[in-house]
């Protein structure tokens, strides 16, 4: 079939994928679900054009010859996304990502200094609620219980009270793991904190270097005027961050930027090795 002649206007609809190179010659095993890709911006490579002009009477000022030469220059792609894959999210917060467990256990002391309405870390994150097992019992350094027979769970904040004779004696933040003594009885040096700490597992970004990775990209792009499904590969980015990694004000949701080179794989990717760093197919058929 020859190539069509006629144009064509491009709207597309795109849903992307993102995969991890495992190494220089293995390609991703296993990719993201699909993102909400904001945008992707491709450029080609530049070129500098060198021109022969003529400097005879009967030539000046003529173009003799020009040629265009490649530049240092690369094939490079733009990415704009407010949703993420872990190996995005790496990448765009410059961290080293992770799981980790805390497992549920028995924790009979817990020893901290108490300040009178100040926020003191505990040794734990993610403690149980009050009723949730073992009772959440506070004592002094002389083994005196610092009492409490009520208590509420703010929602919002996920803050404990615990109420004695309707005074207010501390609270607990159950998700950082914090105290605050809001009533002398339970401000002191060495006062004893027993509690349960619950079952989590968290996935965890260790942050703050440079990183980035080398990625495959992988869409569908509907044709919004033939409503025919096309693909487009970007066999082999490196990205990297490109700007701040930002909550924008007003917004609830993250957002990310990422650029960098486009490299042409060596290896069979896909079940063929590619002869350019990315590949549209527009489908007419």
């Amino acid at each position: 079939m020859a190539l069509r002649t006629d144009p064509k206007p491009i709207f597309l609809d795109f849903d992307g994928v993102i995969g991890t190179w495992v190494s220089d010659s293995v390609a991703p095993a296993n990719y993201s679900d699909f993102l909400e890709l904001e945008s992707i911006e491709i450029t080609v490579p530049e070129v500098e054009t060198v021109k022969l002009i003529g400097r005879r009477t009967s030539t000046l000022g003529l173009a003799i010859d020009s040629q265009n030469r490649a530049t240092d220059s690369v094939a490079a792609c733009t990415i704009k996304t407010n949703t993420f894959h872990p190996a995005l999210l790496a990448i765009a917060m410059g961290a080293n990502v992770s799981e980790t467990t805390q497992a549920g256990a028995d924790v009979t002391l817990d020893t901290v200094t108490t300040v009178l309405n100040v926020w003191v870390p505990l040794t734990n994150y993610a403690i149980a609620p009050h009723d949730t097992g073992k009772e959440v019992v506070l004592k002094t350094s002389s083994d005196v219980t610092v009492a409490h027979n009520a208590q509420t769970l703010d929602a919002v904040t996920n803050i404990q009270t615990f109420l004695s004779t309707g005074t207010a004696k501390f609270q607990l933040d159950l998700d950082l793991g914090m105290i605050r003594a809001v009533h002398t009885d339970a401000v002191g040096a060495g006062m004893k904190l027993a509690y349960d700490k619950e079952a989590r597992t968290w996935e965890t970004y260790e942050a703050g270097a440079a990183l980035s990775s080398y990625v495959h990209i992988m869409g569908k792009a509907k044709n919004s005027n033939s409503g025919k499904v096309g693909t487009l590969d970007i066999w082999r980015a490196n990205l990297a961050p490109d700007g701040p990694f930002t909550v924008p004000t007003g917004e609830k949701h993250f957002q990310g930027s990422f650029k960098g080179d486009l490299i042409t794989p060596t290896v069979s990717i896909r079940g063929a090795v590619p002869t350019r760093p990315w590949r549209f197919r527009d489908r007419t058929a």
